[in-house]
């Protein structure tokens, strides 16, 4: 008997499954302050660029600004 060449088709499936970030905006007050948690941490674990911080600072002016602006609106 001689070899006999046989072509065989297979199916394969492929799954390519990646972690992709995702923007969330925070909706409930303990969600902002996870969030706000999670920068205060990560600024005391030196875990931002010195070179970027001063990106944050006016950012955080406005919202220390509107915080005080919304609470002495509240009394």
């Amino acid at each position: 008997m001689h070899g006999v060449d046989h072509t065989v088709e297979r199916v394969v499936q492929v799954r390519d499954i990646r972690e992709v970030p995702v923007k969330v905006t925070p909706k409930r007050a303990d969600e902002w302050v996870e969030m706000l948690d999670r920068l205060t941490q990560r600024l005391d674990a030196g875990l931002l660029y010195s070179r970027d911080l001063p990106l944050l600072r006016p950012a955080m002016d406005r919202l220390v600004t509107a915080y005080n602006r919304r609470q002495d609106g509240i009394r």
